[in-house]
């Protein structure tokens, strides 16, 4: 039996039901529906960029598919990625921006797991 027609089958085996509810977790107001479409405020407003300058605390929202790093560095090891329309707080950040580190990073606490540093130019700051 090949691998193909082993995953088919159990994809057809899964209970709709937790799949439903696999899906409903990181569903949220801001999340997109297309991959090209714009991420608003759940009062129509767009979502703004993250200026280096923004307080911990303050909650954000993926723009774009987001690697999630272990520590702060492009180099570490990733935890996984978060989807656009994700939320979380800022806990940490921003990284300083170097040559060998042209991005800053900050770390986040998602609502829905993993957490850990982000690309700053990757999440934007969710209206209250």
């Amino acid at each position: 039996m090949t691998f193909k027609h082993k995953l088919s089958r159990r994809l057809a085996a899964m209970p709709i039901g937790l799949l439903v509810g696999v899906l409903a977790l990181g569903a949220c107001d801001a999340a997109p529906t297309e991959p090209n479409e714009l991420i608003t405020n759940a009062d129509g407003s767009a979502v703004t960029a993250l200026p280096a300058n923004t307080a911990g605390g303050t909650r954000v929202i993926v723009l774009s598919r987001a690697k999630v790093y272990s520590y702060a560095s492009l180099r570490a090891p990733l935890n996984a990625s978060q989807w656009p329309g994700a939320i979380g707080t800022i806990v940490a950040g921003p990284t300083a921006v170097t040559s060998r580190e042209p991005i800053a990073l900050w770390r986040v606490d998602f609502t829905t797991h993993p957490d850990g540093w982000v690309r700053g130019d990757q999440i934007g700051i969710l209206a209250p």
